[in-house]
């Protein structure tokens, strides 16, 4: 269904907000927010010895099985970094990936998944931290830098469009159904307070990455599109309640 509609609106570039597994970034070097504005970035197959066994069947979702180059807006990358720096966001930024690394799955997947990897179409990726200390946005910061991102995308004066995505799950890896449930609604009814309204205790592991959704709701808040929920998935891996919270929503 979003792959449809991201067909349908064709857009000429995609922002996507994602987090990193140290997949882009190692240990010693973790930014809160980071902008990539390369040209291009390589999706290469994935080191399935590497992978626990219980994984490997699903890694057709986030790797090719031959390298993939997908392309990149370097010009609505470097507008977004300089417009965020002028509201007063300290941007890094990062224009090429070590050969050693890659652009993670928060990323890929929604190459692979919502576009046509031989066709995709040009990406901004945006780094948020959601795992890892000391260096993770707030909640209300996280909202924040949404609403400067759409003002980064409304300033630019190239004639394009774009379309803002954010990728990852909502409660994982405890499934919280109740607070993605009530997250959810505070999103449809654009309630800055009620989407703020939660602790960072809340926000860590696995949980952390509704902090992309937080940003793109801080996106939308003041635009005519309404958000659409398409579904909420709890995925239980055991009767102890760990798995995920899987939401699919798209704004129109």
């Amino acid at each position: 269904r979003m792959a449809t509609t991201l067909q349908r609106i064709s857009p000429d570039a995609v922002i996507v907000i994602g987090d990193d597994h140290h997949e882009m970034f190692p240990e010693d070097h973790m930014p809160a927010v980071n902008v990539y504005w390369g040209e291009k970035y390589l999706n290469s197959p994935a080191e399935l010895e590497k992978i626990p066994p219980f994984r490997r069947a699903g890694m057709w979702a986030y790797h090719p099985q031959e390298p993939e180059w997908y392309p990149c807006d370097a010009e609505l990358g470097l507008q977004v970094i300089r417009s965020l720096i002028a509201q007063q966001f300290d941007i890094a930024h990062s224009r090429s990936v070590l050969s050693e690394r890659g652009i993670g799955h928060a990323f890929n997947f929604i190459v692979r998944r919502f576009m046509s990897a031989t066709q995709a179409i040009p990406l901004v990726p945006i780094f948020l931290n959601t795992y890892f200390p000391p260096t993770q946005p707030t909640v209300q910061r996280c909202y924040a830098l949404g609403k400067a991102l759409r003002q980064a995308v409304e300033s630019w004066h190239a004639d394009k469009t774009v379309a803002i995505v954010a990728s990852g799950g909502l409660s994982h890896f405890v499934v919280d159904e109740a607070m993605d449930r009530a997250l959810l609604a505070a999103m449809a009814q654009k309630d800055q307070t009620a989407i703020c309204r939660w602790p960072e205790r809340i926000f860590q592991s696995g949980t952390s990455e509704i902090k992309t959704w937080i940003v793109l709701a801080g996106a939308m808040e003041q635009t005519a599109l309404q958000m659409r929920l398409i579904d909420y998935v709890t995925c239980y891996r055991s009767l102890a309640g760990t798995g995920v919270g899987a939401g699919f929503a798209e704004w129109v």
